[in-house]
């Protein structure tokens, strides 16, 4: 069960709309969303949603210019969840 958007330029207001939708969809285990200039903002939204989503496992975010800040939110997501 995989996702992939990758190079789709979402945005950080498609990846929070997307976060949104993991808080209640447990289905997917792999996001690929490489290339999609998800920013610090779609990032936080998807280590938000990742603290309530167990069933994301992979997750591919390379070229999303969330830089380490963004990293160390998305770690914690998982740690938590």
């Amino acid at each position: 069960k995989t996702l992939i958007i990758q190079e789709n330029q979402i945005s950080c207001k498609g990846m929070t709309t997307l976060a949104q939708a993991f808080w209640i969809n447990s289905t997917v285990e792999e996001l690929n969303a490489e290339g999609n200039s998800i920013g610090i903002d779609g990032a936080n939204a998807l280590a938000v949603a990742l603290t309530r989503n167990q069933g994301l496992t992979k997750l591919y975010l390379k070229r999303n210019n969330f830089r380490d800040r963004g990293a160390a939110m998305l770690a914690e997501g998982l740690l938590i969840g």
